[in-house]
């Protein structure tokens, strides 16, 4: 866990170079070409909900949000797979975590605690991908 925490708040910078449909700004003149449903209704949308008199934030929460947030939680969810399983492999190399439970019953010829920790490692890996998958789905739909 130690692992995973460091590379998650590492790769937050990531985040934010991977998911740039998020930087919206609704500032005059400055208008958003990247939306799901398409640049031109999008921009159609936000156009009328201008009109009505809807502020920054309503066309935010009511055009932008709906269309960004799928996308960034569905990459969010796989840095948190990859942070996982990276946070095997800091631990093998000396960074904590069960990676160096792992070594350690290695270096230690206790092969019985050493499949128990993988099959841990396994299971963990498991529910993460069960886990997001399900949360994609519901995204989806």
């Amino acid at each position: 866990m130690p692992g995973s925490m460091h590379t998650t708040q590492q790769r937050c910078g990531h985040l934010d170079e991977q998911c740039p449909h998020a930087r919206v700004s609704f500032e005059a003149g400055t208008q958003t070409q990247s939306l799901d449903a398409g640049p031109i209704d999008a921009l159609r949308v936000i156009d009328a909900l201008r009109v009505a008199g809807a502020s920054s934030p309503q066309v935010a929460a009511h055009v932008v949000l709906p269309s960004v947030v799928p996308q960034c939680i569905g990459l969010l969810l796989y840095r948190f797979d990859v942070n996982v399983r990276s946070s095997l492999v800091l631990g093998l190399v000396g960074a904590g975590g069960i990676g160096f439970l792992i070594n350690q019953a290695i270096a230690l010829f206790d092969f019985d605690q050493m499949m128990t920790y993988i099959l841990m490692v396994l299971v963990l890996v498991v529910a993460v991908d069960v886990a997001s998958g399900m949360v994609r789905r519901r995204l989806a739909e």
